[in-house]
């Protein structure tokens, strides 16, 4: 059995060796450990290799799969506000209340004239 180095892994993969490292790293790529002491010594069987490229082989291009919906979930309960519509509601309410202030005619203090 003839094990692959990282780089001949990658190579293989047409990946970068750290990609390679971050595949092994999360176990979506197994490996042989080769290592005799403390320090992994990571060695690829081309059947993983293989399998692995096999495994993640789509038929369809991700474009043009069509729109799909996304994954996360809201973490607001806040509803969307059009501001611009509030902003134009009050003013028009400012206005509103400025005419009927001004068309009211003020009151002057008069007291009734007293009948003789």
């Amino acid at each position: 059995m003839n094990l692959l180095s990282p780089t001949q892994a990658a190579q293989t993969l047409g990946i970068s060796t750290r990609h390679l490292r971050a595949l092994t790293d999360q176990g979506k790529l197994p490996f042989v450990d080769v290592s005799a002491g403390n320090r992994r010594v990571a060695r690829y069987d081309p059947m993983d290799i293989n399998a692995f490229v096999a495994e993640r082989k789509n038929l369809k291009c991700q474009s043009i799969k069509g729109k799909t919906k996304a994954h996360t979930l809201t973490t607001s309960g806040s509803e969307v506000v059009d501001i611009q519509a509030l902003l134009a509601a009050r003013k028009k309410e400012r206005q509103k209340d400025m005419k009927q202030k001004l068309n009211k005619k003020p009151m002057l203090n008069k007291k009734p004239k007293a009948k003789i």
